[in-house]
């Protein structure tokens, strides 16, 4: 079959032109990136505050991600939805945002790795060690993995870890976690190497608090992000309003209505408090000279004022069953040496929050101490939600309470717990009243 000369030259100019427009559209492709996000919820879209963040940026940030060169399936998903959410970054800003894939073992000998290793360890980077699957012949081979990042502005830097340790999660779970992470993390490691303007928050001394070396690594983290003084309550006539919130740890003796009332007013003037109370009292280090001991209510004169804001601390432990740290026992010899194994200790339970407040969404699973339970109280106008809580098998000692560390030769019994989800934390927001209103100052 014969064509005309005229149809050849149109169907050639036809093949010039789709040829011309797919060259066209590769480099608009190139020069402009955008996601369209069909989502309802917008999850795939910048927030707002992110867009703001970067349309103010006056001077360039330099991002180095260590994910490159040939990963595991997960991670190299994980590699380019970190590239999508920073080009988005750029769209919004521009020159100032710029960012890189750097491979850290990439043409390093063999010798000089350690050096490497130790140099990214100092700035906060650490390595994670997989076990790829090879072949059946071959079986597994390790793979040495960087899921971090480093953000660097105005002759500043901070690591960001891409890939945290979550003990409730599977795997795939926690790649999937860490993409939906990726903006929060970017942005907030921003705005941490901006000139913020941090909130200012107090930790409350002067009954016997924790501080010193128990709370360095706590303190050398919130002035990260916050400005913090230590205030003894005893030695001040108010808490100032121009605290945004106060943070009291683990008093150790009790409040008399002086300071209650400046704990109490500070909060009707709407102030913030994070309470971190043990009202037993009662560590391991009261069981290093004898193997038994008692735990009993340290009696800090809490318990109005809780009351009336909506919660009472019971003067009892928890023992969880199903959710126990181990700790570690002797439990004999083997030869001269001690038998140390690690075994479930109830009273030290850990906590998977189930609740979708935006405290603790998402958080790994926290570990407590001798935890005493919470209940709810009727409290007007105050809203309550709990955050973490026991797993379905645990019970209530009520104080005093003995505890042994011979009770570990004897495997618990499931059908002696039988209370679920005992709280541990509960978040109060609300209008609250004040246990003083109508009372006669002293």
């Amino acid at each position: 079959m014969m064509m005309h000369p005229t149809q050849v030259s149109k169907q050639g100019l036809r093949l010039l032109i789709v040829g011309l427009i797919l060259i066209l559209l590769n480099i608009i492709s190139h020069r402009l990136h955008h996601r369209f996000d069909l989502s309802t919820e917008k999850r795939y879209s910048l927030s707002t505050p992110t867009k703001q963040l970067l349309k103010n940026l006056r001077e360039p940030v330099v991002i180095e991600i260590y994910l490159k060169g040939k990963l595991p399936a997960g991670f190299q998903r994980l590699a380019e939805s970190a590239r999508d959410i920073l080009n988005e970054f750029k769209e919004y800003g521009g020159r100032n945002v710029r960012f890189q894939f750097i491979n850290p073992m990439e043409g390093v000998a063999d010798d000089d790795k350690r050096k490497v290793y130790e140099s990214l360890a100092a700035k906060g980077i650490n390595p994670v060690n997989l076990k790829i699957q090879q072949d059946d012949d071959n079986g597994y081979a390790e793979k040495i993995i960087f899921p971090s990042a480093r953000v660097m502005y105005n002759q500043k830097e901070v690591a960001v870890n891409l890939l945290e340790s979550h003990i409730s999660m599977k795997p795939t779970e926690k790649l999937n976690y860490a993409e939906s992470m990726l903006e929060y993390k970017f942005a907030s490691s921003i705005k941490q190497l901006l000139v913020p303007d941090k909130k200012h928050i107090a930790w409350l001394v002067g009954h016997g608090e924790l501080l010193g070396d128990n709370t360095i690594d706590i303190l050398t983290t919130l002035e990260k992000y916050y400005k913090v003084d230590t205030l003894d309550l005893t030695r001040n006539i108010e808490i100032g309003p121009y605290y945004d919130a106060i943070l009291i740890a683990k008093p150790q003796q009790a409040f008399d209505d002086k300071n209650k009332f400046k704990i109490d007013q500070y909060v009707m003037h709407g102030g913030k408090i994070l309470w971190c109370l043990d009202v037993m009292g009662f560590t391991m280090d009261s069981l290093v000279n004898s193997s038994a001991g008692i735990a009993m209510d340290m009696g800090l004169n809490l318990d109005d004022l809780l009351f009336r804001y909506g919660v009472r601390i019971n003067p009892d432990l928890v023992e969880d069953y199903l959710q126990a740290n181990p700790i570690p026992v002797t439990v004999g010899m083997i030869g001269n040496n001690p038998d140390i194994r690690l075994l479930p200790w109830l009273y030290n339970p850990f906590a998977i929050s189930t609740s979708k407040q935006s405290i603790v969404n998402n958080l790994d699973a926290v570990m407590f101490l001798m935890a005493s339970s919470i209940d709810t109280i009727a409290a007007p106008g105050i809203k309550k939600e709990v955050l973490l809580h026991s797993s379905p098998r645990s019970r209530r000692m009520p104080a005093p309470v003995r505890i042994s560390l011979s009770n570990l030769k004897f495997a618990p019994q499931a059908e002696m717990y039988k209370e679920k989800n005992i709280p541990f934390a509960v978040l109060l927001e609300g209008k609250f009243s004040s246990i003083y209103a109508n009372r006669l100052d002293p």
